[in-house]
């Protein structure tokens, strides 16, 4: 589920880089939506990848297959939010997002 949404998300980029008008090769351009890392919305990541191993599960709730999981790196005040499927033994991520 999680790849498909990414997959829409590309999509949406598209659809409007097929009614941009053409760019000269060789041009620098600015694109929205390719212009910040999309999974931590940040416009430099390596700032939080640099402290995921000081990250906490603050809170893990499992009901059945789903799973919600709160996880926390204080250095860098990110708080994700995680939805989880188990399928086939094996925990899929359905969606990554952000809480207060």
């Amino acid at each position: 589920m999680y790849l498909n949404n990414l997959r829409g998300y590309f999509y949406e980029i598209d659809s409007v880089l097929i009614k941009s008008p053409p760019i000269n090769i060789g041009s620098i351009v600015k694109i929205d939506g390719l212009d910040v890392d999309f999974i931590l919305q940040n416009f430099e990541p390596e700032l939080i990848l640099n402290h995921i191993d000081e990250g906490k599960l603050e809170e893990v709730l499992i009901l059945e297959n789903k799973a919600i999981v709160k996880f926390n790196i204080p250095k860098t005040f990110t708080k994700m939010l995680f939805t989880l499927t188990k399928e086939n033994g094996v925990w899929l991520i359905d969606y990554i997002g952000y809480y207060d």
